[in-house]
């Protein structure tokens, strides 16, 4: 089965088989939405600390993943997490 992220319509491009990739321009699809579970590719997702959940004291918030509609149907004013360089900034 071939996964396809809801935001950009592209199918993955790893060999489910093996993992690896088949394309130059590799799309991974390894996350679903928090909120709807529709699959999500690394490049389109959103990862917020979401306040919903409580987080012991002195620890931050759990992180959750988000598709571009829920995203800024329901945290659009929330801070998006760079999974990289651990960065928060607003992202549209």
């Amino acid at each position: 089965m071939t996964w396809i992220c809801v935001d950009c319509n592209t199918p993955e491009t790893r060999d489910p088989s093996t993992g690896r990739s088949m394309s130059e321009d590799e799309v991974v699809v390894d996350a679903v939405c928090h909120h709807c579970g529709r699959p999500i590719c690394l490049k389109n997702r959103y990862l917020i600390a979401d306040e919903v959940f409580p987080a012991p004291l002195g620890t931050e918030p759990t992180r959750t993943y988000h598709c571009k509609e829920c995203y800024q149907r329901h945290h659009d004013r929330v801070p998006v997490v760079d999974e990289r360089t651990g960065a928060v900034a607003l992202r549209r």
